[in-house]
């Protein structure tokens, strides 16, 4: 074969992975899209079961009445998906009371000191663990600790 029919066939050859490539995105193109998280908010906790833990303190251990649904939206999560409350363990719930007691929130239960934290950083007072307390109780931990070790 000569030099000019190899790089003819080269030339097909690649077109018709190209053209096999282009026809398979296009008639799989639903399935490639990423779900977006549903925009209706899901219903409030219904059940609070307090969980004792070793120093004494409860902390409220939720269960949601129905499961996240995704939808066929796509797009970036809103502030308003990350107000969601945490489910915790034993070990999260007493890293989070020796966060508020280093804080300086000592009260006789641990939703109380989360109510009086979430009224102090203006966000919404529920008792809950959700994202933004968690990322604000955080924030404020860390500053202390560097104002304290310089």
């Amino acid at each position: 074969m000569r030099k000019g029919g190899t790089v003819f066939l080269i030339l097909v050859v690649s077109a018709a992975v190209m053209a096999g490539t282009t026809l398979g995105l296009v008639r799989n193109w639903q399935y490639l899209t990423t779900p977006r998280v549903q925009k209706e908010p899901i219903p409030e906790v219904t059940e609070s079961h307090p969980v004792p833990s070793e120093t004494g303190t409860e902390a409220p251990v939720t269960r949601q009445q129905f499961p996240a649904v995704a939808s066929s939206e796509t797009g970036p999560l809103t502030g308003a998906d990350q107000n969601l409350s945490l489910i915790l363990t034993r070990e999260e719930v007493q890293e989070i009371n020796s966060m508020l007691l280093e804080l300086g929130y000592s009260s006789t239960s641990l939703t109380e000191g989360l109510k009086e934290f979430q009224r102090q950083n203006r966000l919404i007072v529920s008792g809950y663990v959700d994202g933004p307390t968690l990322q604000a109780l955080v924030r404020q931990l860390t500053l202390k600790r560097v104002r304290t070790s310089t």
